[in-house]
């Protein structure tokens, strides 16, 4: 692959994605490729530039420049989405590799090699969905967390305020940020692009990226670059796909051009829903046609490299065009076919032999296609009911009628009787016939009533001798006095 700008982002504040729905308690965590271009074209536009870059971009047939989308980091670990065929790994432990959605670019030279990653040293995040390294002090911090910024519009005049709405962020954790990687087609291309794309970086990281642009939201620090020779070495660890039957792991969102050739029928991608509204002055903030897009991570197969086209989204009578990015930049890896085999010998569901619909337009939720396995049942034939239900029922009945009695040895002269009445008991339970013996009666144990409790008896005060006779008092000391003494 050519070489490549790395850029990074390092966030001065939160930013704000927004989710594919437009939803805003919720934010996503990746900003796709098609927006992304659209904030580099914009930038392009206030540097002067304009009409050069949609010449080498949107407008080309042989498109020099291309963006993949923007993933976050943390350090000097980049994440990422793995392929869709090689990632999640089988659950073998108590890890869940399925609840990350972002792995550190390190780990993709193992997944390609088909190695085991060990649990003791991963750990997934629940907030951001990354795959993190666990070090000696305990997992590495993720990138970011989801924060809820609630916001209330305040009258200047009296400084009142009536509603307040809740909309989420990104917060960024020290050393962390977004990046993405440009790649240019020629040599020649990356001498003349190469400072256009630092200068809309940096203007790009005063002006912000994303939501919330109008409170300082998606503003960063000067970004750093890097000009890494080989993208697919780095991601990789490897120049190119080495023998055997190779695919393409998609790094931006792709929409198929004429000249692509895709093996639809294989594969194993996902299609998401593309919308936005514009930000132009003559169109401010009208909403874009909805767009199906290939999302990333996605593995596809094809003969030569997918190339992907921008398509032309602008509503009838519009005084400029609005491009909606599908360029791909795609990496050759080695395909591996992770399909799940039909359960139980059900019916094969029918293949697709048309490539997807990606088509501009309107398009209902429920019409969109997840190709995570690329064979897709009609509508309208319907699943069948799989016929090893009814096997298993004869089988049921099969093992019913074979199955005879237990030929028992015979016992000696004192347990002949108790053997015969145990094995009558089981048949007439295995069978659900009522049973003729009668139950013995259970002897109920004799309750015991408690002793009843006597009241206590109170004995009579001891009568105190009368104070009114002194002759009795003078007899029983003069008798006291008579006693000997010992």
């Amino acid at each position: 692959m050519p070489a490549a700008l790395l850029v990074r982002f390092r966030p001065a504040g939160p930013w704000r994605l927004g989710p594919d729905d437009g939803a805003r308690h919720r934010t996503a965590s990746v900003l796709h490729s098609d927006a992304l271009y659209s904030a580099i074209t914009i930038a392009m536009r206030d540097l002067g530039w304009i009409e050069e870059w949609l010449g080498v971009t949107a407008e080309s047939s042989d498109v020099g420049v291309r963006l993949t989308s923007c993933y976050p980091y943390t350090g000097r670990l980049l994440m990422i989405e793995p392929p869709r065929s090689l990632w999640p790994l089988a659950q073998s432990g108590k890890l869940r590799w399925k609840a990350a959605r972002l792995v550190p670019v390190s780990v993709i030279p193992s997944l390609i090699a088909n190695e085991v990653l060990q649990e003791g040293s991963w750990a997934v995040d629940p907030v951001s969905e990354c795959l993190l390294p666990v070090t000696k002090n305990g997992p590495m911090h993720p990138p970011f967390r989801v924060v809820r910024r609630r916001l209330a519009p305040v009258d200047r005049m009296s400084g009142a305020s009536e509603s307040t709405t809740d909309a989420a962020c990104l917060q960024f954790a020290p050393a962390s940020g977004m990046w993405f990687a440009a790649t240019f087609a020629t040599e020649e291309i990356k001498t003349v692009w190469l400072d256009r794309m630092r200068a809309a970086c940096r203007l790009l990281a005063d002006s912000g990226i994303g939501g919330g642009r109008s409170r300082g939201w998606g503003r960063s620090e000067e970004p750093r670059f890097e000009t890494p020779q080989d993208l697919t070495r780095m991601l990789t660890g490897t120049a190119a796909s080495n023998g055997g039957e190779s695919a393409w792991w998609l790094l931006s969102l792709f929409s198929p051009g004429a000249a692509d050739d895709v093996d639809w029928k294989r594969g194993n991608y996902r299609i998401t829903i593309r919308s936005g509204r514009t930000e132009t002055a003559t169109s401010w903030g009208e909403l874009k046609a909805r767009v199906n897009m290939i999302s990333e991570g996605s593995v596809v197969l094809s003969g030569t490299q997918p190339l992907g086209a921008s398509r032309n989204i602008a509503a009838d009578g519009a005084a400029h065009p609005v491009y909606r990015s599908g360029i791909a930049v795609a990496i050759a890896i080695p395909w591996r076919d992770s399909r799940r085999l039909p359960w139980m010998g059900a019916e094969e569901p029918a293949t697709v032999t048309a490539a997807p619909d990606l088509a501009v337009g309107d398009v209902a939720v429920g019409e969109v296609a997840v190709g995570e396995v690329a064979e897709v049942k009609p509508v309208e034939s319907g699943w069948d009911e799989p016929a090893v239900v009814d096997e298993l029922g004869a089988a049921e009945e099969v093992l019913v009628e074979q199955d005879e009695p237990t030929v028992l040895d015979e016992p000696a002269a004192g347990e002949a009787n108790l053997i015969e009445e145990d094995s009558e008991a089981l048949e007439e339970t295995v069978v659900g016939e009522e049973s003729a013996l009668e139950e013995p009666p259970v002897e109920e144990p004799p309750v015991e009533e408690p002793p009843a409790i006597e009241p206590p008896v109170q004995e009579p005060p001891a009568e105190a001798p009368p104070v009114n006779e002194p002759e009795a008092l003078e007899e029983e000391l003069h008798e006291r006095k008579e006693e000997p003494l010992v």
